[in-house]
């Protein structure tokens, strides 16, 4: 009979709050206290193993403690939560693989399973029947982003401060505190009076999210006399980027409402110039190079700026009626790229009778490696042997190298004596700074698994570093011909995207039958690898070998791996796809109107982001199919919001938003519109056409914008 420490729950009565770490501390130590072992009966335990609030502030992470039937509910497939879950109603879960769920909802206390909801595949050990949620222990920094104005025309008499574009809310409303006296047009949009007495309004908000984490940003609004434009960097005054990005900025301006001029007669036109700080060097668009067709709109090229440095943008609105001017600036602060290292062959079995030779040269920082050399760089990996390229270029001239050793596992117990120091027993690593490691055949012992770990630097900054590794599993058999060698990555992190296709690639010495294989993870609605390759699975080769899977096939928050094997060796590669935006809603109104007539402004809010990375929204019109873009409002942008847009006939409308992240992952959240046709008479549909065209016309330029 197996004896177990029984589950938190069973001392929970009368006690405050604790994590799933501290309840089970607590079991042990009423354990000691007592003295003896309580059995766990069938009823008592349960299939929840922990539960974690993901770092985006609003996932939660469900682990059972085995693999599950998942309910019956298919992998990466939404359902209620409500079917297997105590008291958590109107909220969305999907299986990530059979062993872990997301719940996508913050406002959740404690998680309790539904008896004979979820069952497991295997007899396993007693688990928890139900975990609170603790997260006194939880992270989540909040970034304010204010658009507003730097100079305002005193006419104008109001000011609209947005900070809807705040980071770090969780999914959840932040809770805005404003220096100054105002109206709450909506949560993060206030108004506020320009003062009488003063040209200088000074403005300073404070943001706090749910779990007490704040900001707070301050600046200052000039007030003048004459009626300058109206002029705001979309997506706040402070932003970040890296050399190797293409950047772009985009201010929205137009002249004064003073004089109850109409939208036909504000039209501006706009200026922009750039300077790195403390240099007297100044860029136009035509000096960078890259000019954009939206005059809105300011281009930087990648490899343009400099990294670690900070740069002023100005954008200069100028009226096109009166000739003033206002300007507004942003600091973009240049922030070095993470480095990326990289190991040729990846993980695979080795023989014991073959030398092991680790090749780091690919490895490259891409702040110094343009992008056609990092293609170029990864084509000759997937060519050259590791014991044949040895070459510096300028993409990693300066990186230094280190390599350690860990010993994972073995069948020798002269050797599993030590396993928990996780040293390389039995050989000392030798020329560990090189770029290639190279240990001679017999040094390996057999049917022992170790990790080597390379981590490289930049010798000119040492505290720019970064870390990877590949398992190399030692088997007595012939030599190993196999190497899985890249894929189609986003970060120095093995991630993926679920919204791109996977391209994985393998690679053979000899010809020999070679056979790709999911190991770990589950693919949407748990379907075989052969449902959706569109490359073979199998094939006698001796080159590069493929692996392709389409989108929409893997899960977002899933881990992944994929393994090419023949008959005497196998080589891998672990994955994880990361996660998109979560918790966003798209909002309409009015949510009835007429086609040309009415004004349709579109919002959307409460987006999380795992990183607290800045998000783009891109405002579209789908097909009655929900899935086919039909037209594109607007093209992905900073801006949450898409104001005085005209809609064509749809009963309903169907309109969605589509939420990118740095990553380039993807999330979505739509509604419905009813557009009626036009109501009126034919010279009234020709006379508000050609009012919407001149209202068009003041958002662009005329020279070559509409060319």
């Amino acid at each position: 009979e197996k004896f177990e420490v029984c589950p938190f729950f069973k001392f929970k009565l009368g006690l405050p709050k604790l994590n799933n770490v501290k309840m089970k501390l607590l079991s042990l130590f009423l354990f000691v206290l007592v003295g003896k072992y309580h059995v766990c009966s069938a009823e008592e335990c349960g299939l929840l193993s922990s539960v974690n609030l993901l770092d985006d502030g609003y996932t939660i992470e469900v682990e059972f403690i085995a693999e599950t039937d998942q309910g019956g509910k298919g992998a990466g497939l939404n359902f209620d939560c409500s079917e297997i879950f105590i008291g958590i109603e109107d909220v969305t879960c999907y299986f990530v693989d059979a062993s872990r769920l997301f719940i996508l909802e913050n406002r959740v206390d404690e998680i309790a399973i539904i008896e004979d909801t979820v069952s497991l595949l295997a007899e396993e050990g007693c688990g928890l029947q139900s975990i609170v949620l603790d997260t006194s222990e939880e992270k989540l920094n909040v970034e304010i982003v204010l658009e507003a104005q730097e100079e305002i025309a005193s006419c104008e008499k109001n000011i609209i401060l947005d900070a809807r574009q705040t980071r770090g809310s969780g999914g959840r409303a932040l809770d805005f505190e404003w220096s100054i006296a105002g109206t709450l047009l909506s949560q993060g949009l206030y108004l506020v009076p320009l003062p009488t007495n003063s040209n200088v309004l000074q403005v300073s908000v404070k943001a706090t999210n749910y779990l007490g984490f704040f900001d707070i940003f301050s600046t200052e609004i000039l007030i003048q006399n004459q009626n300058v434009p109206n002029i705001k960097i979309i997506g706040g005054t402070n932003r970040t980027t890296t050399k190797p990005s293409l950047f772009s900025i985009t201010a929205n301006a137009q002249a004064t409402s003073c004089e109850n001029r109409s939208r036909a007669d504000r039209g501006v036109s706009y200026s922009w110039i750039l300077q790195e700080k403390n240099k007297n060097q100044v860029f136009s668009s035509e000096l960078i190079g890259l000019v954009s067709r939206d005059p809105r709109t300011f281009l930087i090229p990648a490899y343009f700026l400099n990294t670690s440095s900070t740069y002023v943008v100005k954008a200069t609105a100028t009226d096109l009626l009166t000739g003033l001017s206002a300007s507004t600036t942003s600091i973009i602060y240049v922030e070095a790229s993470d480095l990326f290292p990289l190991i040729q062959g990846g993980s695979r079995s080795i023989s014991v009778h073959d030398d092991l030779k680790l090749n780091a040269n690919f490895s490259y920082d891409p702040d110094l490696c343009p992008q056609d050399q990092i293609d170029n760089l990864r084509s000759r990996s997937l060519k050259e042997e590791s014991n044949v390229f040895y070459k510096t270029t300028e993409c990693n001239f300066h990186l230094l190298y280190s390599w350690s050793c860990r010993l994972l596992y073995s069948n020798l117990p002269s050797i599993l004596d030590n396993i928990q120091e996780q040293r390389c027993i039995g050989f000392e690593l030798l020329s560990t700074r090189s770029s290639i490691l190279y240990l001679p055949a017999g040094t390996l012992s057999a049917n022992a698994t170790y990790e080597f770990i390379l981590e490289i630097s930049d010798r000119r900054k040492l505290s720019r570093t970064a870390i990877t590794s590949v398992t190399i599993q030692a088997v007595d058999a012939i030599s190993n011909n196999i190497f899985v060698l890249d894929a189609s990555t986003v970060d120095n992190k093995n991630t993926i995207v679920a919204n791109r296709r996977l391209s994985i690639f393998g690679f053979s010495k000899k010809p020999e039958l070679l056979t790709w294989t999911l190991e770990e993870g589950a693919l949407q609605n748990d379907l075989a690898l052969n449902d959706y390759v569109t490359t073979p699975l199998a094939k006698v080769n001796n080159a590069t070998f493929p692996l392709v899977l389409p989108i929409g096939s893997l899960i977002p928050g899933g881990n992944y791996r994929f393994q090419l094997a023949s008959s005497f060796s196998k080589a891998w590669i672990d994955l994880h796809v990361a996660q998109g935006p979560v918790g966003g809603i798209l909002q309409i109104e009015p949510q009835i109107g007429y086609v040309l007539s009415t004004s349709f402004d579109l919002t959307t809010f409460g987006w999380a982001s795992f990183g607290n990375d800045p998000l783009t929204f891109r405002f579209e019109v789908r097909e009655d199919d929900l899935v086919t873009p039909f037209k594109v409002l607007r093209s992905n942008s900073l801006s949450t919001i898409l104001q005085a847009v005209t809609l064509f006939a749809g009963d309903p409308l169907p309109i969605f938003v589509v939420a990118t992240n740095t990553l380039g992952a993807t999330a979505e959240a739509g509604t419905t519109a009813t557009v009626l046709p036009f109501p009126g008479s034919l010279d009234e549909l020709k006379t508000i056409s050609i009012q919407r065209i001149q209202e068009a016309f003041v958002f662009f330029e005329r020279e070559g914008f509409l060319n």
